[in-house]
C-alpha cells in the first residue's frame, strides 16, 4: 500500500455550540458565543454535555433562515406533507418512490460477545428512544417514540416492531398517551426537548390505531420554535391531557380539539396524582409546581435552586403504592443533587442526599459532571414505595428510598461486571412488574427488578446516520457513522456490525481495496482499518477544542493516496 499523507485544514468558518431552550429568541451566532463562553477553560469530556452541544450545532447550522435565525423545519416539512395529501390518491404521501429500505433493525458487535480486548464498538445500539407507552389491557402491545423516526408499535412484547408514522416527515416523539377507554386512540407530542434539535409541530392524534393521523388544536408552525417534553393523560378521563413544552404547560379536556396554555416557561415533566387526577405536579429546571384543580392554576412548592443549588433539571415520579408521595430527582451540570420526597402531596419535602454515594448521574460514581439537561429519568415501583430507579448516563437502584444506591446498568458493553444498557437514559416506566427504559440505544426491560436487562430494540429502524461510505466494487458494503451508536458495517442484511463506538461520522472505503476503511468520530478523530473493519488504528487524535464536531474526510486516490480532513 502507498504512503498516506494527512493534511489538516484548520477552519475558522464555524463557531459551534448548542442552545439552551431559554435562548430560542436569539440568532444562531449569539447562541454559539454565549454557550462557548460558558465552556471556556472548563472540562469538555464525557458527561459534561459538551458533546451534546456540538451535536446540536452540527444539526442546527444547516437549518437557519437567511438571517441566521433558527427555523421550525419540522413544521415546514409537515406542511409540505399535508399539501401532498390534498393532491389526492395519485399523490400518496406514503410512497417510497424508487427507494428501498435497508435497515438497520439490529446489531452485532465485533465480535459478540464483546471482550475488553476487542476493537469493536463499546456502546452499540439501534437508536434513541425518548418515550414508551402501553396498551391499557394487553401487556404485549406497547409503543416506543423515537428521537428521530416517529412512533413504533409492538404487538408481541417487543419481539417485532412496525412503524405507525411511515411516510410522514421525520418526527421526534417526546410524549405518548394511549386512551384507556378507546385504545385505538393515541396522542403523540412532537419535538425533541432533550436535545433541542427537531422542533415540535404540536400534538397529533389517531383514532384508528395509527393508520391515519390528524393535527389537534395544539399546533406549532415554522416560526414557533417549541420543543415537547412530556404528555400525560388523566386516569379517569381519557379526554383530559396535559402537555409540557419549552413554551409552557398546555391542557385539553376535549380530546385535543382545544388546548389552553396555563403556564409559561420551560417545563420538563408532569405527573398526575394516582388517586386524585385533580392534583398534578410539574417541574422546571429548578422548581416544582403543584395544581389542585386539574392543572388550571399552579403554585410552586419547591425552589431547588435556592435550597439545594440544583438548577439544571428536575424529573418527577409518583407511585400507586403510596399516592400521597411525590418524588423528584435533582441534577445540574456538575453532579447529582439528591432526591426530594413529599409524603403529603407536595406540601412538605425532605431531601435525601449523601455525597458519599457519589454522582449517580455521571458516567461513574466519581464523575464530576452530568448531562442532566439531556438525559434524566426516575421511576418508583408500583408495589414498593421505597424501590426507586434513576437514570442518567447509567441506571441506579435504591431499595431504601434513596438513602443508598447500587448500579443496575452500565454504559459500556465491554464491562462484563455490569448489565449492559446503552448510555443516556431518557425514560423509565413500569408496566405491571416489568420496568422499561428508553435510551440512546433503543428500548430495554427488566423482569426481575434490575438484576438482568433484555434488549427489545430488534426491528426498530431508528438509527441516525451522520455519514455513509460506499464502494463501486461491492454495492452491499456500506460503513456508516451514527449518532451515539458508533460506526456500523452493513454487508447486505438488515443487521449491522458495530465496529467502533462514540459518535461516528464520515467513513471511506478505499476504492481498490474494500478491506481498507477510514472512519472518523467527534472532534476530528480519524482511524484506519486494513482488515475489513475487524481492527482499527488511530491516525489522528480527537481534540475537544476543535472547531468542528463533525469533520469532513476526503480521500484522493489519484493524488498520492492523500487523506484530507478539516477540524
Amino acid at each position: 500500500m502507498k504512503n498516506i499523507y494527512i493534511t489538516i485544514l484548520i477552519s475558522f468558518l464555524f463557531i459551534t455550540v448548542i442552545a439552551q431552550q431559554s435562548d430560542n429568541n436569539k440568532d444562531f451566532n449569539n447562541i454559539v458565543n454565549d454557550v462557548e463562553n460558558q465552556y471556556k477553560d472548563k472540562d469538555k469530556g464525557r458527561g459534561t454535555g459538551y458533546k451534546q452541544f456540538k451535536r446540536w450545532e452540527d444539526f442546527t447550522k444547516q437549518r437557519l433562515d437567511e438571517n441566521g435565525f433558527r427555523l421550525n423545519s419540522s413544521a415546514m416539512a409537515f406542511t409540505a406533507y399535508e399539501n401532498i395529501k390534498k393532491g389526492g390518491p395519485s399523490n400518496d404521501p406514503k410512497t417510497n418512490g424508487y427507494w428501498t429500505e435497508l435497515g438497520s433493525d439490529t446489531w452485532t458487535n465485533n465480535p459478540d460477545p464483546y471482550p475488553a480486548t476487542s476493537q469493536g464498538g463499546w456502546v452499540p445500539g439501534n437508536g434513541r428512544i425518548n418515550e414508551i407507552a402501553f396498551h391499557p389491557t394487553n401487556p404485549s402491545i406497547f409503543y416506543a417514540g423515537a428521537a428521530s423516526g416517529g412512533l413504533w408499535k409492538t404487538s408481541d412484547g417487543g419481539s417485532s416492531w412496525t412503524t405507525l408514522t411511515d411516510g410522514m416527515p421525520n418526527l421526534a416523539i417526546s410524549g405518548i398517551a394511549v386512551s384507556h377507554t378507546h385504545p385505538s386512540t393515541i396522542y403523540i407530542l412532537t419535538g425533541d426537548g432533550d436535545s433541542d434539535d427537531l422542533a415540535s409541530i404540536g400534538v397529533l392524534k389517531t383514532t384508528d390505531g395509527g393508520s391515519t393521523w390528524t393535527q389537534t388544536g395544539l399546533t406549532f408552525g415554522k416560526d414557533d420554535l417549541v420543543f415537547g417534553t412530556e404528555l400525560k393523560m388523566s386516569s379517569t378521563n381519557s379526554e383530559f391531557l396535559i402537555a409540557t413544552t419549552s413554551d409552557g404547560i398546555y391542557r385539553t379536556e376535549d380530546g385535543g380539539d382545544t388546548w389552553q396554555k396555563v403556564r409559561d416557561g420551560l417545563f420538563y415533566d408532569i405527573e398526575f396524582c394516582p388517586s386524585n387526577p385533580d392534583t398534578v405536579y410539574a417541574s422546571k429546571a429548578d422548581t416544582i409546581f403543584r395544581s389542585t384543580n386539574g392543572g388550571l392554576h399552579w403554585n410552586w412548592v419547591v425552589n431547588a435552586g435556592n435550597l439545594f443549588n440544583a438548577e439544571s433539571r428536575i424529573e418527577l415520579a409518583v407511585t400507586p403504592a403510596n399516592s400521597n408521595k411525590v418524588y423528584a430527582v435533582l441534577g445540574d451540570k456538575i453532579s447529582y443533587k439528591g432526591l426530594v420526597i413529599s409524603e403529603n402531596h407536595g406540601q412538605d419535602w425532605v431531601r435525601i442526599y449523601d455525597p458519599a454515594q457519589g454522582n449517580i448521574l455521571g458516567s461513574n460514581a466519581s464523575s464530576t459532571t452530568t448531562q442532566a439537561t439531556y438525559d434524566l429519568a426516575i421511576e418508583v415501583s408500583p408495589i414498593d414505595e421505597d424501590n426507586i430507579f434513576v437514570g442518567g448516563i447509567n441506571i441506579w437502584e435504591s431499595i431504601n428510598a434513596g438513602e443508598d444506591w447500587t448500579l443496575s446498568t452500565y454504559w459500556r458493553q465491554d464491562w462484563d461486571l455490569y448489565e449492559y444498557v446503552h448510555a443516556d437514559i431518557h425514560e423509565l416506566i413500569y408496566n405491571g412488574n416489568e420496568l422499561f427504559t428508553g435510551c440512546d440505544g433503543g428500548i430495554f426491560k427488566t423482569t426481575n427488578g434490575g438484576n438482568t436487562w433484555i434488549d427489545l430494540s430488534q426491528g426498530l429502524r431508528i438509527m441516525q446516520p451522520h455519514k455513509i461510505g460506499i464502494t463501486n466494487s461491492n454495492t452491499n458494503l456500506v460503513y456508516m457513522g451514527t449518532q451515539d451508536n458508533g460506526v456500523n458495517k452493513y454487508s447486505g442484511s438488515t443487521s449491522v456490525e458495530n465496529v467502533r463506538g462514540a459518535d461516528g461520522f464520515e467513513c471511506i472505503i478505499q476504492p481498490t481495496n474494500s478491506d481498507t476503511i477510514y472512519s472518523s468520530r467527534q472532534y476530528g478523530a480519524v482511524e484506519m482499518s486494513i482488515d475489513g473493519g475487524n481492527s482499527f488504528s488511530l491516525v489522528i487524535s480527537g481534540d475537544r477544542n476543535a472547531k468542528l464536531f463533525n469533520n469532513p474526510l476526503i480521500y484522493k486516490y489519484h493524488f498520492s493516496d492523500r487523506l484530507i480532513t478539516s477540524r
